[in-house]
């Protein structure tokens, strides 16, 4: 388990964007092109590799996208193109999502577009784009995670629209982080038993436990802006 220690950093709004603005203003040309996350995208999705660049470059350069089903939708089909997804949509069918200790059930797939439309207008404001509304971006990924609208690359998904609303809120950096390599990659487990813990084993099953989920992956954010600094400063990410 990712435990926090007495030299943590700082996970407040003000922090993270002082931190982003003086990080941005030092990034090299090649982190700005996304010369760097291929081979990070790999390291986290080793089996099933899909065409994450496509979104890396659909956040990056389109932070004006609203928070939307239609949004949630074009960025899954510029990941998926050209592979099995393609042109999908919405999950049609229902699922149990597992692992050696993990278990969950998401929403039921007759209930998943209608969520995910609910889910959209219950965190219009974040449209806005305001810092202080940091935490809030992290809850709609608690509940987007409980929905799991997708057949499949819900994880890499849930990395971009998080990136987006980042951006929108004014994280430059947001689009150049390796946040899906620490969240799909090196802490899955970690962020999955924290799903588990805040929401029960299915979706519904009780109310959601927002503090603990949303201080862990907070504490993720500020490990994929150190990884980012030392490899802009010359370093190695792993």
């Amino acid at each position: 388990m990712k435990e926090r220690t007495e030299r943590a950093p700082d996970l407040s709004p003000e922090a993270f964007l002082a931190r982003d603005r003086a990080l941005y203003e030092r990034l090299p040309e090649v982190f700005l092109a996304g010369a760097h996350l291929p081979v990070l995208y790999r390291l986290a999705h080793p089996k099933r590799p899909l065409r994450e660049m496509e979104a890396f470059r659909m956040v990056r350069d389109h932070p004006e996208l609203p928070l939307s089903t239609e949004t949630v939708l074009r960025l899954y089909r510029a990941m998926t193109a050209g592979t099995a997804l393609a042109g999908a949509g919405f999950r049609t069918g229902d699922c149990i999502i597992e692992s050696a200790d993990y278990l969950y059930i998401p929403t039921p797939a007759a209930r998943t577009e209608a969520a995910m439309e609910a889910l959209c207008e219950k965190y219009g404001f974040l449209n806005d784009g305001r810092p202080e509304n940091l935490d809030d971006i992290f809850r709609f990924l608690l509940e987007l995670i409980c929905i799991h609208p997708m057949e499949d690359g819900n994880g890499r998904l849930s990395v971009f629209l998080v990136q987006l609303l980042l951006r929108k809120a004014g994280f430059r950096c947001a689009p150049f982080l390796p946040y899906d390599c620490l969240q799909n990659g090196m802490y899955r487990g970690v962020y999955q038993k924290h799903i588990v813990r805040a929401s029960g084993m299915f979706c519904g099953q009780k109310e959601l436990e927002y503090g603990p989920f949303v201080l862990f992956v907070k504490d993720l954010l500020a490990d994929a802006y150190g990884l980012l600094r030392a490899a802009a400063e010359g370093g190695q990410f792993l």
